[in-house]
């Protein structure tokens, strides 16, 4: 599975040098769902998610999707910078203010 989803990320990266952001969530997770209506809908994380390839994990059905990406609590989000390099996994929730500033930091 991890194979199939790393090669959508590559996929991507052939397009433009772009950063990705893997976000791996499910609809039964609480915290996604906060993340989602809170942080990732607020005008500056918008804007700074414009300059990313996204690819969303659904592991709402599949809770091996999580496992393959190696993600033990949701939402994780994985950002992959413009060279292909995973920075630190954003775990959890998050203010919007410190997600927009935790974007901004990958290139």
């Amino acid at each position: 599975m991890r194979i199939l989803a790393l090669a959508l990320v590559a996929a991507c990266s052939r397009s433009a040098p772009r950063p990705k952001l893997v976000e791996v969530t499910a609809s039964w997770c609480a915290a996604c769902r906060v993340l989602e209506r809170d942080a990732l809908a607020d005008p500056d994380v918008v804007a700074e998610l414009a300059r990313f390839d996204v690819v969303i994990v659904d592991a709402s059905d599949d809770p091996g999707k999580a496992r393959a990406w190696n993600a033990d609590v949701l939402p994780t989000l994985i950002p992959i910078d413009s060279a292909g390099r995973e920075q630190p996994r954003l775990i959890g929730t998050r203010s919007a203010a410190t997600l927009a500033s935790e974007l901004r930091a990958v290139r």
